[in-house]
């Protein structure tokens, strides 16, 4: 069949409508936490980590990005025009090809979490794979700029760097730096320094200790399942109450160092092939499974960063035996995790059961190693031009 751009527009119509109901029963919380800090930013910055709806988890130069907000009229243009932007930036991903919309299409679940929560997972893997498409295209500058702005706005998007780094592409890494000094300096220059420095180095941080690693089922970490197998302590399976799974109790210092080494081995894996094959496209991809191995909080909306390898495996799977079989079973097996693996179809509590033994983790894991297993050249480039 021929690739239409009616197919992707088709996809935000969809998703328009299956947001819609949740839109107007529920009050976007997370957006609801970035639209107080950007208010707070501009008037009582001390506040940003102090009166919130919900744990501010994020630098206060996220805060002050999340000030532009203030520029509507209300919380209800905010949240209106946020979810618009949203459907533009799915959109955006899902055109240009039939590999483009098929890998839209396999993390949908994790699209309408973000939309119905109002989450910035969204813009951020948006920003990460518009500034490879700079680095692609050889300009330093918005690449820089875009990507330490992903920093600034989730921490973890910082191992984008390190593909940069092995492959000695010092241009986009030194205007990366530049920025993130110049993001550094921003509070200091807005907000009154003693201030900016507690912000920065006290509050944050304190905010992040306070969150600690939550073990009820939607955290998808290494870390978080290895504490509910081998921690000794009962964690909440969320809609069927409290439950304990421990195998074996063992020190959380040891649990909490394999786990490290664990995310760090797979990620450096991941960086090591990305750096064989010497494509952008999986210099993304790994930076982004390494952002899914190495935290400690993996909320199921952050396997949207999924979208660069399943990119990759769904330009393999319409390319040409006898690649396209492998990719094409499993990016089918993958949708049938992600999509059958939820509440929907198994029931609230049979649904949590599989969040508990981290499903999503688990499907990751087996995209992971699919991309490993590409072996076309011609599919290690998902980005177009800008």
């Amino acid at each position: 069949m021929k690739y239409s751009r009616a197919w992707p527009i088709a996809l935000i119509f969809v998703l328009g409508v299956l947001l819609l109901p949740k839109y107007l029963d529920q009050n976007a919380p997370d957006l609801k936490v970035f639209y107080t800090a950007g208010q707070w930013a501009l008037s009582d910055p001390a506040k940003i980590y102090h009166d919130s709806p919900d744990l501010f988890l994020y630098p206060p130069q996220a805060a002050l990005g999340f000030s532009i907000l203030q520029i509507l009229p209300s919380w209800e243009w905010a949240k209106a025009i946020w979810y618009l932007f949203m459907l533009a930036l799915i959109l955006r991903l899902a055109w240009g090809s039939w590999a483009s919309l098929l890998a839209s299409l396999l993390i949908t679940r994790y699209f309408l979490i973000n939309l119905t929560y109002g989450q910035v997972n969204l813009l951020v893997l948006s920003l990460m794979v518009l500034g490879f498409e700079w680095i692609k295209n050889k300009r330093p500058w918005p690449a820089g700029f875009l990507l330490a702005s992903t920093i600034f706005l989730k921490v973890f998007p910082i191992m984008t760097l390190v593909p940069l780094i092995s492959r000695k592409n010092f241009r986009v890494l030194g205007t990366t730096l530049l920025f993130l000094g110049l993001g550094l300096a921003l509070p200091l220059v807005v907000w009154k320094m003693d201030l900016a420095t507690r912000l920065m180095f006290v509050d944050f941080p304190q905010q992040l200790q306070l969150k600690g690693v939550p073990l009820y089922s939607h955290n998808q970490s290494i870390l978080a399942f290895l504490r509910r197998l081998f921690g000794g302590d009962p964690f909440d399976l969320f809609s069927a109450g409290s439950t304990d799974w421990t195998l074996l109790r063992l020190p959380p210092l040891l649990i909490t160092a394999a786990s490290t080494v664990l995310g760090l081995g797979l990620a450096g894996l991941g960086f090591w092939k990305a750096r064989v094959r010497q494509g952008p496209g999986d210099d993304l991809s790994a930076a982004c499974f390494a952002i899914l191995f190495i935290s400690h909080l993996v909320w199921k909306p952050y396997f949207i960063f999924l979208y660069p390898p399943l990119l990759l495996l769904a330009k393999d799977a319409t390319h040409k035996w006898p690649n396209k079989f492998f990719s094409f079973w499993t990016l089918a097996v993958y949708g049938a995790l992600a999509f059958g693996s939820a509440p929907d179809f198994l029931g609230l509590r049979t649904g949590a059961v599989f969040d508990g033994l981290c499903i999503h983790l688990w499907a990751a894991i087996l995209i992971f190693v699919a991309w490993w297993n590409i072996k076309n050249n011609a599919t290690q480039i998902p980005v177009k031009n800008p």
